[in-house]
């Protein structure tokens, strides 16, 4: 049972971050080059959006997922799925259009963002909500303070694909975008329709 879960854990390491198609490329040669080896990276050319990086025959296939907004993705124009974490588990069990179904995930990477993934632990989500609150209400102090906590996800969005960003500058807490701004929240983060935090606020 141990050894079942530990598998299972070793399963979601497929997350590595930002990287440049270069570094993808190194990895998957120096994991072995097995066809269905794969890694999902940040976008480094699109921000917001991610990349997945997939090996086989030979060759590394680059193929964009493009980031809808509330947790909702796609490769190009195939099945949208809620979360990369669902995602990823689709084109494990099919190709559905890539080169090759994903076999194994290439080493060194961590697990997802949670708030990148259909489940979200409540502890995540409440620290969201809460983030989500005190922009709304322009509320320095709290923000600063629920900003410290190690569960906090930054880029939590709200059911209208809004981050804590996009909450203050559709206020106008100027105060609390610069707190946001110094915790790196995303500035290019998109909501559902589309829109970055500085297209929807007045700030």
């Amino acid at each position: 049972m141990i050894s079942d879960q530990a598998s299972q854990r070793k399963d979601m390491l497929w997350f590595h971050g930002k990287l440049s198609r270069d570094q993808a490329y190194r990895l998957l040669i120096e994991a072995g080059q097995q066809d269905g080896l794969f890694l999902v990276r940040e976008s480094t050319n699109a921000p917001g959006s991610f990349v997945l990086s997939l090996w086989n025959e030979h060759t590394a296939f680059h193929y964009q997922i493009r980031h809808h907004g509330h947790c909702h993705f796609s490769i190009d124009e195939g099945p949208l799925f809620a979360g990369l974490d669902t995602l990823v588990n689709y084109y494990r069990e099919q190709a559905g259009g890539l080169a090759t179904k994903l076999v194994r995930c290439c080493g060194g990477g961590r697990s997802p963002p949670p708030s990148l993934c259909q489940t979200q632990p409540s502890i995540t989500v409440e620290l969201g909500r809460n983030l989500h609150r005190a922009c709304e209400a322009g509320d320095d102090t709290e923000v600063h303070r629920v900003l410290q906590d190690p569960n906090i996800n930054i880029e939590f969005m709200n059911d209208e694909g809004a981050t804590s960003l996009h909450v203050a500058c559709k206020k106008g807490h100027e105060a609390v975008v610069w707190i946001l701004l110094e915790y790196n929240a995303n500035v290019n983060s998109r909501d559902n329709e589309g829109r970055t935090p500085l297209m929807v606020g007045i700030c």
